[in-house]
């Protein structure tokens, strides 16, 4: 109850401070104000609108509900730190959410205009062949809007179904048509869904798990017989004249990194998979195919490649929009010892 009514009082000093842009409401400790003006997809001034203001960690401002201005201003009290806001609004009228937009904020630089995007809300449940609910099942959206990633815009770092339901809700998705796919077990399953504004829709998607259960030991099976069938042929090769191998098919045969290349000892699992990735391909690769390959988030996959790109084991070059990712020279050509 006491909590509703700070809520509350909170709000109605706010919308009473911007009914009056001369009249500044006073600054609390260690906190900074802003004016941020909020506009709509059409780039109008977004007035006298509710909205509910969540940042990116704890702080007094997560779920309080605010109003713009007239002049469609918004006037936000931060603490003194970084991080991000998401903004939301919900018309009684619709089932899922209107409106939403996310920003970076410092407390030296505040962003003097914010674009809210109209969004629906999803209901995701990822199944297996026979309709059973797959926990843990990671979700990855191929429909990127205006630059900004669906884990972005919900302040996510990853999509990941309930370890019990099964069921993941994203709250902010973008209007227009988009592509799910999920993934868990090696196996992949994927639904396209058009998002209307304001609508709230149930989504399902079947991965099929039926080569998990009902055969478990037939991965280790293809396994033993591919490697049997690569003794046999390197029995064979061995009785053969030996043929010095072209430049060009040496040079492709560095780029596949031993159990012990040197390069793979200090990385994690996601690390070792990328470089693995990169070592095979003989020329650098896009952004977006080791994210289609690894099927790993974007902002994920983001923040690996910066590491690796610190710690010196891969290279990153930008044309356009695009980022290409190599290999570092000494990863491609280890030392020997």
């Amino acid at each position: 109850m006491n909590r509703m009514f700070v809520v509350l009082a909170l709000s109605s000093l706010a919308f009473a401070a911007f009914a009056n842009a001369d009249a500044l409401p006073p600054l609390a400790p260690d906190s900074v104000q802003s004016f941020v003006l909020i506009v709509n997809d059409y780039g109008s001034p977004f007035a006298s609108r509710e909205l509910t203001v969540i940042t990116g960690s704890a702080q007094a401002t997560d779920g309080l509900r605010l109003f713009t201005n007239p002049k469609g201003y918004l006037t936000l009290d931060l603490l003194n730190q970084s991080g991000s806001i998401g903004l939301e609004s919900d018309l009684p009228a619709s089932p899922g959410l209107d409106w939403a937009a996310v920003f970076q904020f410092m407390p030296s630089s505040m962003p003097s205009s914010v674009r809210l995007v109209p969004v629906g809300t999803l209901q995701v449940e990822v199944l297996d062949s026979d309709d059973r609910k797959i926990p843990g099942a990671t979700l990855v959206f191929d429909c990127l809007r205006d630059g900004t990633a669906i884990e972005t815009l919900n302040q996510v770092d990853a999509f990941v179904t309930h370890p019990v339901t099964g069921e993941v809700l994203v709250r902010r998705m973008p209007v227009g048509s988009c592509r799910i796919h999920a993934s868990k077990y090696g196996r992949v399953g994927d639904a396209t869904v058009e998002v209307v504004q304001g609508s709230f829709d149930a989504v399902r998607i079947r991965i099929d798990r039926q080569l998990e259960t009902v055969f478990p030991y037939l991965p280790l099976g293809l396994l033993a017989l591919v490697t049997a069938t690569a003794g046999v042929a390197f029995y064979y090769k061995r009785k053969k004249p030996s043929v010095s191998l072209a430049p060009k098919a040496r040079s492709k045969s560095m780029h596949r990194p031993g159990p012990s290349h040197p390069a793979l000892l200090a990385l994690n699992e996601r690390e070792r998979s990328v470089v693995e990735l990169l070592l095979g391909s003989a020329k650098p690769l896009r952004q977006g195919m080791l994210n289609r390959k690894l099927l790993i988030p974007k902002t994920s996959l983001s923040r690996t490649l910066d590491s690796l790109q610190k710690r010196g084991v891969i290279q990153i070059s930008e044309q356009g929009s695009h980022r290409y990712i190599s290999p570092a020279d000494w990863v491609r050509q280890p030392k020997k010892t």
